[in-house]
């Protein structure tokens, strides 16, 4: 059982891995072959990145929430001061 590396993220996985257990990237025989991502990561945000829908709406999801933590407890503390 040999080693290849995921077009993906670059990391070693097994040879019969039917998909990188990293990223997730399928390891079919007709998805090795193709070229490295790119380095932007908006690029690979926006160009459909094989993260899949749901882990992209999570991360969506979780950003959204914690900017709207940061911005109600920052109108707290500006309350307070200035209230």
């Amino acid at each position: 059982m040999g080693l290849t590396t995921c077009p993906d993220c670059q990391k070693e996985i097994s040879e019969l891995a039917e998909s990188c257990p990293h990223c997730g990237r399928p390891m079919k025989q007709n998805y090795v072959n193709d070229p490295p991502k790119s380095k932007d990561p908006i690029k690979n945000f926006v160009g459909g990145s094989n993260e899949g829908c749901f882990l992209k709406t999570l991360n969506t999801g979780c950003l959204l929430f914690f900017g709207l933590i940061a911005f109600l407890l920052l109108t707290g503390i500006l309350s307070a001061i200035f209230g």
